[in-house]
């Protein structure tokens, strides 16, 4: 009896791809006819449960039979890996992934009838044969004609549908007699003898670095002083009502009354304001300089500042809303020994600014490492109080391709790297004892210093060779999936049907 791998795409959680045996699916299916598994939180629901989504517009109901089966197969896998589906959130990556592995079973099984494959009776009768023999240990014709009728058309009906499947799985991934592609493989693709060691190879060389980090999160508070006192007029308090409404004709009728005193700014901040941008009141929340700046136009902000107190603006757009904002009071200077109004300004800066931060740490970085070349890297990691980081050995590995060896995930400062082209590019590029400029990583900035370089031993090349064909199986089922379940045709609903079933 041959295997099939069902492909797997994520899910909500990471999960390992399991493998399908067709003798698995007709057991499974046999048993279904006298219990239908529906899974425990939906038969929590009064109500008829909504589909986990559909399939060339056919839904996928929770009691669908291959969807049943592959459920079943994924609680099982994970109750040997320890996950306990009885946590809402396993159950539900469960489902998730049960219903993705179901629409690439429809896929394939749609493939091969609409090329107008017709599977030949003597393989429908190799495969009930094997599949009695896996359930009873031997086969007997007795075996067979005990069963129902009923039983024997399901039986039936099932092997033609996992041959069906199989037929497309092994033209496109390949027969595997070992569970895994080697020399004696049939169909699908097929790989060159060069092909694994061009691959390992991409090891070499792995590189050492010493590394210097400076923590963008550390930006020193006398810096932040010297920011708001070169931008103090940013952090100035206004002293503002304001009105807002959802249209301007609506803002403008309410200018025209406040300006012929048929209503005072207050009554009309009470009966008409949504309040979007002030307190119960109408005073102005966000009442920094900076804040209004960011809410109205150039021109619209100057006019506004220009108010004189007890002043009433012209309409003026913020954002998606109207307004009309009085002066009731003149603004107040920011007092920077204030330690919340230095939060604030530290708060600005790194949301609206962060590349003053960014300058301050590269310019000292850049400082760091001319100091390096000129005396050493460990007397510049003293004098600019950083902690030198030695990090394992690693090669050019974009993407963390698990065929290479990573990154080194025990050096904090590094994590990102792997997608980070001109850290990599800047890695690379050092030749042996040159110190790096400093290149930006996460809320790091680094100097590097290249201290070595080694080649994979050929002996680990060819342990590590032997999981290739696995690893190579495992990217065809993952594209292959990803295509079929990314298709216009599919919609997955599964997060939506699990909520419904709470309700």
């Amino acid at each position: 009896m041959s295997s099939n791998t069902s492909p797997k795409t994520e899910s909500p959680k990471h999960r390992k791809s399991n493998f399908i045996t067709i003798g698995s699916i007709i057991i499974l299916i046999l048993s279904a006819i006298a219990f239908v598994f529906l899974p425990g939180m939906f038969s929590k629901s009064q109500k008829e449960p909504e589909p986990l989504g559909y399939f060339r517009k056919e839904p996928i109901k929770a009691n669908d039979e291959v969807f049943l089966q592959l459920l079943e197969e994924q609680i099982n896998q994970d109750k040997q890996q320890g996950i306990d589906d009885n946590d809402p959130g396993n159950y539900l990556s469960a489902l998730y992934q049960a219903f993705s592995s179901t629409i690439v079973f429809k896929s394939f099984s749609y493939e091969v009838e609409k090329s107008g494959y017709i599977v030949p009776e003597s393989a429908v009768s190799r495969f009930i044969i094997s599949s009695i023999t896996e359930r009873k240990g031997s086969y007997s014709p007795k075996d067979y004609n005990q069963l129902s009728n009923s039983d024997k058309l399901e039986l039936r009906k099932s092997a033609l549908r996992a041959l069906t499947y199989s037929q497309y799985s092994n033209d496109f991934l390949g027969a595997h007699p070992y569970g895994y592609p080697t020399e004696h493989s049939l169909f699908g693709l097929k790989s060159s003898s060069a092909e694994m060691p061009f691959i390992f190879n991409m090891n070499n060389p792995e590189k050492s670095f010493e590394i210097a980090a400076f923590s963008m999160s550390e930006y020193p508070k006398e810096e932040i002083v010297k920011f708001a006192n070169e931008h103090s007029s940013l952090f100035t308090t206004l002293n503002f009502e304001i009105i807002t409404v959802d249209s301007k004709s609506e803002a403008e009728k309410i200018a025209k009354r406040i300006s012929n005193n048929e209503i005072t700014f207050e009554d009309a901040v009470a009966e008409y304001s949504n309040k979007n941008f002030s307190d119960s009141n109408g005073v102005l929340a966000n009442n920094k300089v900076y804040k209004l700046k960011s809410l109205l136009s150039e021109e619209d902000f100057d006019n506004v500042l220009k108010l004189g107190v007890d002043s009433v603006s012209d309409v003026v757009a913020t954002g998606a809303f109207y307004s009309i904002l009085k002066c009731c009071d003149t603004a107040k200077n920011a007092d920077f020994d204030n330690i919340e109004t230095l939060d604030s300004v530290y708060s600005y800066i790194t949301t609206e600014e962060p590349k003053v931060i960014e300058d301050y740490f590269t310019a000292k970085a850049r400082d760091f490492a001319a100091d390096a070349a000129v005396t050493s890297f460990d007397a510049a990691c003293e004098k600019y109080g950083v902690v030198k980081q030695t990090p394992a050995a690693f090669p050019l590995n974009y993407g963390s391709n698990n065929l290479l060896n990573p990154i080194d995930s025990d050096t904090a400062v590094l994590a990102g790297a792997s997608t980070n082209e001109n850290f990599l590019k800047t890695a690379f590029s050092l030749k042996l004892n040159e110190i790096s400029a400093p290149v930006m990583l996460k809320n790091n900035v680094l100097v590097l210093k290249l201290v070595g370089e080694s080649s994979i031993e050929d002996e680990l090349l060819t342990s590590m060779a032997f999981f290739y064909p696995i690893n190579a199986q495992r990217f065809d089922t993952i594209s292959i999936t990803n295509f079929f379940t990314g298709a216009d045709y599919v919609k997955n609903d599964v997060v939506s049907a699990y909520l419904s079933s709470l309700e």
